[in-house]
């Protein structure tokens, strides 16, 4: 593949001229994912002879699915899984203590609650992710810089309530009070919630 003059992304072009430190990061990630549709694409017109054979079960195989099966990692931990994560604070959350609880949380009780559940379930990353982002497989980073794990603290949940999931979104919802950032707390809750949850790949309020 020649290499690009220059890469767009959300309407912004970046000329392989002008990169910088700031923006190199985000070039070559454009290139990775402009690698893999061409990847892609090549598949396809390999298997079917650039249409000449039609092969009707290829052609009903989502192309996420083939994304999927070239890209994707079955082989993770849940360290992987912790680099995935991004994080959203309740919009409206002018309590600086609250906002400081939901900091300790993402920060350090979630990260601790998934390695204490891990350690007594070696399955559990996996039914994670599926209770998550109803998929199994982990995309690789470099050739899906755009995946993320969104950890979303909200109002609606008190700290009675389980964690629920949004896998269209790839967002788990945390109560804005973060379980007091009690560990064993939000073990049994996430322990639970996924337990319920992750055959279906939905939450449970």
């Amino acid at each position: 593949m020649q290499f690009p003059e220059s890469l767009s992304k959300h309407g912004a072009t970046v000329k392989a001229q002008d990169t910088t430190a700031d923006n190199f990061r985000t070039f070559v990630s454009l290139y990775a994912l402009k690698s893999r549709d061409i990847a892609i694409s090549s598949l396809t017109e390999g298997i079917t002879l650039n249409g000449y054979v039609k092969l009707n079960a290829f052609s009903m195989v989502p192309s996420f699915v083939l994304d999927t099966l070239l890209f994707a990692d079955p082989c993770y931990d849940v360290e992987d899984i912790l680099c995935a994560f991004n994080v959203q604070y309740l919009p409206e959350c002018a309590d600086e203590q609250l906002l400081e609880a939901q900091k300790l949380c993402f920060r350090k009780t979630l990260p601790e609650a998934l390695r204490i559940l891990n350690e007594k379930n070696k399955s559990f990353v996996a039914e994670f992710l599926v209770y998550v982002t109803a998929s199994s497989y982990l995309p690789n980073f470099d050739m899906n810089p755009q995946f993320e794990i969104v950890i979303e603290f909200v109002s609606n949940l008190d700290n009675d309530s389980l964690p629920t999931a949004a896998t269209c979104h790839n967002t788990l919802h945390l109560p804005a009070w973060s379980y007091n950032n009690d560990v064993e707390k939000l073990c049994e809750k996430i322990g639970t919630a996924v337990k319920l949850g992750a055959s279906a790949g939905f939450g449970f309020a």
